[in-house]
C-alpha cells in the first residue's frame, strides 16, 4: 500500500504536470503497481531495452547506441523502483538490497540524467535533454523540433518547419509497416531505423503539412461496421420471425 500510494504521488507530482509526451523507463522492470498513459508510455528495461539485469544496462549505455535509443524512444524519466514484494532484485529468489543500492549508485553517475524525486525507495531521473515524439532532420542532418496535433493513437497531424527543406521525419513508437506518412494523394511507408523506430524519407519539396497514419486501422472500423450491420439485420429478421 505505501509503495502503491508512492507511485501515485509521482504521477500526481511530475506526469500530471508534464503537458509534453515523454515515455518513462523503469530499471530493471516495470514494479507491478506501475502505470502507463498515452502522454506518458511506460518501458520496461529488461522487457524493452532487452537487458537482462540492471548490471547489463548500464553496461549497454556504455555504447552510444544504446544512449540514442533512449532518445530516439523519447525517455523523459527513469524510475528505480521500490522493490515492496521482493520479485525485482533477486538474487537466489530472495530481495538483495546490494543490488537496489548498486542500480542507484549508477544512475546517480548516469551523464544526462538528474535525480527529480525520492520518495523512501522510489527514486525518479529525469532526463536533462527534452525529448520529441516527432522531428524532422533538416539537409544538413541536423534535427528540428516540429508541431503536431495528436487526432488519435493511430492518427497525427504534423506541420513542417515554414521555409525548411527537410530529408526525413522521425516518429518515435515501435516500428511497424503499417504505419504511412501521407502527403496529399502521395503515400510514404514507413522504414525501421536502428533503434527499432519508424522513419519517413521525404523530398526537399515536401509540403507543410503531413498526417501519419495507422493503415491497419481502417480495416478494425471496415470490420466494426459490418459487425454493427450484420447485428441489425439478425435483430429485424428476430423480430419480423416472431411476428
Amino acid at each position: 500500500i505505501i509503495g502503491e500510494l508512492r507511485l501515485r504521488r509521482f504521477y500526481k507530482d511530475f506526469l500530471v504536470k508534464d503537458k509534453e509526451f515523454g515515455r518513462v523507463l523503469w530499471v530493471p522492470s516495470t514494479h507491478r503497481l506501475g502505470f502507463s498513459s498515452d502522454l506518458h508510455p511506460g518501458v520496461s528495461a529488461m522487457d524493452e531495452l532487452r537487458a537482462t539485469s540492471s548490471a547489463t544496462f548500464f553496461v549497454s549505455l556504455e555504447h552510444s547506441n544504446m544512449k540514442k535509443k533512449l532518445a530516439d524512444w523519447a525517455v523523459s524519466y527513469v524510475i528505480v523502483p521500490d522493490d515492496t514484494y521482493g520479485e525485482i532484485f533477486v538474487t537466489d529468489r530472495k530481495y538483495d538490497d546490494d543490488k537496489y543500492q548498486e542500480t542507484v549508485r549508477r544512475m546517480d553517475s548516469l551523464p544526462g540524467y538528474s535525480k527529480v524525486m525520492q520518495s523512501g525507495k522510489i527514486i525518479v531521473y529525469q532526463s536533462q535533454s527534452p525529448v520529441q515524439h516527432i522531428w524532422f532532420k533538416n539537409q544538413d542532418d541536423g534535427a528540428a523540433v516540429t508541431e503536431f496535433k495528436k487526432q488519435s493513437n493511430t492518427s497525427y497531424v504534423v506541420q513542417k518547419p515554414a521555409g525548411m527543406k527537410t530529408t526525413a521525419l522521425f516518429f518515435s513508437e515501435r516500428y511497424d509497416p503499417g504505419w504511412v506518412a501521407r502527403i496529399g494523394n502521395m503515400s510514404i511507408k514507413s522504414a525501421k531505423t536502428d533503434t527499432n523506430i519508424n522513419v519517413f524519407q521525404l523530398s526537399e519539396e515536401t509540403s507543410d503539412t503531413i498526417s501519419i497514419i495507422y493503415e491497419p486501422q481502417k480495416y478494425v472500423w471496415i470490420g466494426m461496421i459490418l459487425s454493427l450491420a450484420t447485428g441489425i439485420v439478425m435483430a429485424i429478421y428476430f423480430i419480423r420471425a416472431k411476428k
